[in-house]
């Protein structure tokens, strides 16, 4: 049986440099190639295994960033919120949601909401209904 072993979300960027730059000081992205590797038009990021794409633009108009959403599974969302700290406006939580997963989001440089989500047992601190 066909087994997928991961995805590597591809985003159409306004300026890969920039976009790269951010994933790195920012989001603790770690690990990075582009090209061509003098002025990048393509770029990977990578973390723990995890990786986002980035294509630039080439004149056409990005698709809209609010209509994005990245999704990273991690094994400890208060540490991701610290590392970050104060550098981002968080666009919602850190809350624990009655799925039983504790969650927090941000935006990106181009506005792609990027969210951070880890498994608890703990109980929930929001009512998602109000």
């Amino acid at each position: 049986m066909t087994r997928f072993l991961a995805v590597s979300p591809r985003l159409v960027v306004p300026d890969v440099r920039a976009t790269v730059r951010f994933y790195l000081d920012v989001l603790g992205f770690n690990d990075w190639s582009g090209w061509p590797e003098e002025s990048p038009t393509f770029a990977i990021v990578a973390r723990d295994g995890v990786t986002v794409q980035f294509q630039q633009a080439d004149g056409a108009a990005p698709p809209v960033a609010a209509a994005t959403t990245l999704h990273f599974t991690v094994s400890d969302v208060p540490a991701v919120l610290e590392q970050i700290g104060d550098r981002l406006p968080i666009e919602w939580g850190p809350e624990v949601y009655s799925y039983g997963r504790r969650e927090f989001a941000v935006r990106d440089c181009n506005g792609v909401m990027v969210v951070f989500s880890e498994e608890t047992n703990d109980p929930p601190s929001c009512n998602l209904d109000e």
